[in-house]
């Protein structure tokens, strides 16, 4: 997130902290009635936690997030302790959190560390109680207390990621459903680590030093996840959180490859921002990078699975559909256009300003026989997108609309 936040985002950051405030406190007396056994396992778990605060694994892949092997310890911790324990767990990680961003010069050491301490306390309350309401219609035998956490799982995932895309939308100022930052890898990845947090907290709850046989497992995950996402990440622009060129040129090539061997089209969608210069000199670079984020969100969302949607340089953006006739991405790169020209940006001093597109569309075989043949016909239709008078869509060789 930036340093300078829209007051929506800051509002949503203080409530969610609020929230979580009055959930420890309103449970403040209940905690005498724990015996050592829990305040101990209690301790384990919040060394744990603050280790994977501090080795965190955000698999990140084209602007989708996944929480990561921390997501098994704090599911473990719901699966094992009781529900007011389980809040006071995630605060020792706190302090440990801010000390490593400060360490390491992260941006704003205080403010994440903070929002996803209360947001992990909100996810605790919110599963355990559901998961204490589960016990309470199908009792404690060890076959249900195993059955409930899947649904459990569920409720856990889900609110960690509502509460996240909250955050980014009114941070980055874009419609809820624009965002789009989980993907069904992304959601598996999670699932799978939840699970296995079930599996912990389960081993643990049934004999306490059982514990010791998923350190190693855990370790080994742990450097395997962060292996994946280096590897990730040298695929991803960083502003935009889309594809690199570096990946789109390696995409580009197998799928030249697949459509030359199996037949079937290939489409290539290329758009040039209009006016992201006047817009920096105007407004300044932050709303521009408000908008590339914006526009990168808008192709994002008209991708289908399997598409590859990149940011190509600058304010150039493609999207690469296998198996797409021209005509129906050229529909596609309308309605991209429209929700481009659509969409309205604020200001940073309370104002609105709009941003454009020009676009381009070129289909392989038809079009061009190479990569870089298809690459430059959808660039002659953008740049005749652009000669007709920006916030238009043109398709090769004609330039024209079709």
């Amino acid at each position: 997130m930036r340093s300078s936040h829209p007051w929506p985002a800051l509002a949503y950051l203080y409530l969610v902290d609020a929230i979580a405030l009055v959930l420890v406190v309103a449970h403040w007396r209940h905690y005498s009635q724990f015996d050592l056994i829990t305040w101990i396992s209690a301790l384990v778990f919040a060394a744990t936690m603050a280790a994977a605060r501090v080795m965190p694994i955000h698999g990140v892949d084209a602007n989708h997030v996944s929480y990561g092997w921390y997501m098994a310890v704090e599911f473990a911790i719901i699966a094992s302790l009781p529900v007011p324990v389980t809040a006071l767990v995630h605060l020792p990680a706190l302090p440990v959190e801010i000390i490593h961003r400060i360490r390491t010069k992260q941006p704003e050491p205080f403010r994440g560390p903070d929002y996803n301490a209360a947001a992990s306390i909100i996810c605790a309350f919110i599963a355990g109680n559901v998961l204490e309401l589960l016990h309470g219609l199908t009792g404690t035998t060890p076959f249900w207390s195993t059955v409930n956490l899947v649904p459990v799982a569920f409720v856990f995932m889900g609110t960690q990621y509502l509460m996240l895309q909250t955050l980014v939308c009114l941070d980055r100022q874009m419609p809820w459903r624009m965002a789009g930052l989980f993907h069904t890898d992304g959601i598996i990845s999670d699932m799978m680590m939840t699970l296995l947090g079930a599996l912990i907290g389960r081993l643990y709850v049934l004999d306490q030093s059982t514990i010791l046989l998923t350190i190693v497992p855990l370790a080994t995950l742990q450097r395997t996840l962060q292996r994946m996402q280096q590897a990730r990440l040298a695929h991803i622009d960083a502003k935009t959180e889309l594809y690199n060129y570096r990946y789109l040129d390696q995409a580009l090539s197998d799928e030249v490859r697949k459509a030359t061997q199996t037949g079937r089209p290939l489409t290539l969608i290329f758009g040039d921002m209009d006016y992201l210069r006047d817009i920096n000199n105007t407004y300044g670079h932050l709303a521009g990078d408000r908008a590339l984020a914006t526009v990168a969100a808008i192709f994002r969302r008209h991708g289908r699975p399997g598409d590859v949607a990149a940011r190509f340089g600058g304010e150039e953006f493609v999207l690469l559909m296998p198996g797409m006739e021209k005509e129906q991405a050229w529909e596609v790169a309308e309605r991209i256009r429209n929700d481009t020209a659509s969409s309205r940006l604020d200001t940073d001093d309370g104002g609105l300003f709009s941003v454009t597109i020009s676009l381009g569309v070129a289909s392989f075989p038809n079009d061009a026989s190479t990569v870089q043949g298809l690459i430059k016909a959808a660039d002659q239709a953008v740049y005749a997108a652009k000669r007709g008078g920006k916030n238009k869509v043109c398709a090769y060789p004609t330039g024209v609309a079709i």
